[in-house]
């Protein structure tokens, strides 16, 4: 009975996907980068988790297959940066200036609006360029990406950062 339970459960995920991502249940939760110094925050990574209304809160480990296997990676990814812009300018107008950064995949790296759609995004908010830091894989960073895709977002302030650096045993060469 357990597995047709999962079978049903998985199902009901893949099903329910597009319309999360549509109604509001694909959620930021921003985790602090905190100077130990000070104590103050620096910083915060957006993470993004699903509110699911009869599972719960769900871990990306669960749902990010099922978007890219439905190839809606890029409106995640531009889901999360509206959100983190949004937290962004709230922080801002309490007083708190404290840049975020996200996880961007191969799918925006790859797409050559995905620099236009930022730029218009942080005009949008009316957030700085050096707020906003999109973080690639080691892996991503390393393929063949067009190099006028990062030079665009440098060129509004965007800071790019690599994510889980040393995991494919690159070096800084």
């Amino acid at each position: 009975m357990k597995a047709v339970e999962a079978h049903d459960g998985a199902a009901r995920l893949l099903t329910g996907f597009p319309q999360a991502l549509e109604n509001g249940q694909i959620v930021a939760y921003f985790q602090p980068e905190v100077e130990l110094s000070t104590g103050h925050v620096v910083a915060a990574e957006a993470l993004v988790r699903w509110e699911h209304p009869d599972f719960g809160t769900l871990s990306p480990a669960l749902f990010l297959p099922l978007a890219t296997r439905l190839g809606l990676m890029g409106q995640l990814t531009r889901h999360m940066l509206r959100l983190s812009l949004d937290a962004h300018q709230a922080w801002a107008g309490a007083g708190w200036r404290i840049p975020v950064s996200l996880n961007i995949g191969p799918e925006c790296v790859l797409d050559p609006g995905f620099p236009d759609f930022v730029a218009d995004a942080l005009r949008s908010y009316q957030v700085p360029g050096n707020m906003l830091a999109l973080e690639v894989s080691e892996q991503t960073a390393t393929a063949a990406v067009s190099t006028s895709f990062f030079a665009q977002l440098t060129e509004v302030g965007v800071r790019i950062a690599v994510d889980d650096f040393g995991t494919g045993f690159s070096s800084l060469e």
